[in-house]
């Protein structure tokens, strides 16, 4: 009995541990002005100057809980919408979108959960103030442009934007390649943002029929309750839905007289009132649709091309003197590409520097037909060391940092045994000898455990 509430106790450390580090997520309003292409230009370059950025980096894992709260809440509004659509063919064209394309969102939700699980390696720069600090500076890129498009994501607007933000602030590799997620993630919160409307839209649609069922005395009596607590324009919905079946049984003259009444005291009037609800709920359809269309096409679009575009180490790698990267292969670029971010972090220098260093030391080999005339000779070859005296100064200390991998991996094995095999001891001693004990203990910790090594 002992030894098992022992157990339990390792797995809930290991656990409360590892959940520590994600932050309880803030849900905050989006701003979801659309933007032309060029205020949408601008404005890319404006949140570039505003972001400050931590100097710890994180894996895109921390958005798992935010992803998972945004799910959470449209899975419940789906089902609100679900079951009122067994009871009522009064909904709004944005709550029949949601209906008949919940599939989209659950597929999505899915597919991006498990991907968020397993990011452990790619580290990401995160912001440092906010709502949405702690979180992947991308992901707020993200964000932005999928709130300023109506939903809409297109290849050429995406890079246009990207370009414009790394005028001010350049974007790491990592960041790029990390687009198409954090996207999918973007427009689920989106999508949540969205469907927050539709279901208040649709509950003040249920209070309006409830109104209706009263005497238009009683009915006017508790529309000028509701507008003494809270102001009118924030329940357009309802006045909407309540004039509408009024009008059917021919009962509204009293209601729609107080209220023009009512809004005439603002400034404004009835009909205009009226006249914006439908603009909103027609634009929320628009808004709607784009998001589900651009989750569905994400994977189409030329990530490859996109990351050519955008990528500032590809600009300048490209630029190899002998022409050489410029024929190579996706997988041999991606292996020159990883070595450059590999240096920058080991250096805390920036990425293009290193790409920059590298192509400056081959332009300096007159002859073309030298290997030391190629970029990769001092990425992986035989000049490296000098690459890496020009990024430290020093060939003693930069013989220190260039370790092989099989050293990094065995630091990490190293402190995942630190850990365990004490742990598995004490089972093992516990329980008077039990070998199934001690291995039941790493098996249940090695996961944790190694996450808290690597990180």
């Amino acid at each position: 009995m002992e030894l098992g509430i022992s157990l339990i106790l390792v797995v809930v450390l290991l656990l409360i541990i590892r959940r520590s580090w994600d932050g309880t997520p803030v849900l905050g309003e989006l701003r979801d002005v659309p933007l032309d292409p060029e205020r949408l230009r601008h404005h890319a370059g404006e949140i570039a100057k505003s972001h400050k950025t931590a100097s710890q980096l994180k894996t895109g894992r921390v958005l798992l809980k935010r992803l998972e709260a945004n799910y959470s809440r449209l899975s419940s509004i789906y089902r609100y919408l679900n079951e009122k659509a067994k009871d009522s063919e009064q909904l709004s064209p944005a709550s029949e979108w949601i209906l008949d394309n919940y599939y989209i969102i659950e597929e999505q939700a899915k597919d991006a959960r498990q991907i968020l699980k397993q990011e452990r390696f790619a580290k990401l720069r995160v912001l440092d103030e906010g709502y949405l600090k702690g979180y992947p500076r991308i992901y707020a890129i993200a964000l932005e442009l999928i709130s300023h498009t109506d939903g809409r994501l297109e290849q050429a607007e995406l890079i246009d934007f990207l370009k414009s933000y790394q005028e001010h602030r350049v974007l790491s590799m990592a960041e790029i390649w990390s687009l198409p997620l954090m996207l999918r993630v973007a427009l689920l919160e989106y999508l949540r943002h969205l469907a927050d409307k539709v279901y208040q839209t649709e509950q003040q649609g249920d209070r309006a029929l409830e109104l209706a069922r009263l005497e238009p005395e009683h009915g006017l009596a508790e529309v000028q309750q509701m507008f003494d607590r809270q102001s009118g324009r924030s329940y357009s919905s309802l006045v909407v839905q309540l004039l509408k079946e009024l009008r059917k049984k021919e009962q509204d003259e009293l209601l729609r007289g107080w209220l023009e009444q009512y809004w005439l005291d603002f400034g404004t009037d009835l009909d205009s009132i009226i006249a914006q609800e439908h603009f909103e709920q027609a634009s929320r359809k628009v808004a709607v649709g784009h998001a589900i269309m651009s989750l569905k096409t994400i994977s189409l679009l030329d990530w490859e091309e996109v990351f050519e575009n955008l990528s500032r180490v590809e600009l300048i790698l490209a630029q190899d003197p002998d022409g050489t990267y410029l024929n190579m292969d996706k997988e041999s670029k991606n292996y020159y590409r990883r070595q450059v971010g590999l240096l920058a972090r080991r250096y805390r220098v920036p990425e293009p520097r290193v790409a920059r260093i590298a192509v400056g030391l081959a332009k300096q080999v007159d002859d073309r037909e030298l290997p030391s005339s190629h970029v990769g000779y001092y990425l992986i070859g035989k000049g490296r060391e000098k690459l890496l005296r020009q990024l430290n100064g020093s060939a003693q200390v930069t013989r220190m940092h260039n370790y092989p991998p099989a050293r990094y991996y065995s630091a990490v094995a190293g402190l995942m045994a630190a850990v365990v095999v004490p742990l598995a001891w004490y089972g093992y001693r516990f329980s008077q000898g039990s070998l199934v004990v001690a291995v039941s203990i790493v098996l249940l910790s090695l996961l944790p455990v190694s996450e808290i090594a690597v990180f």
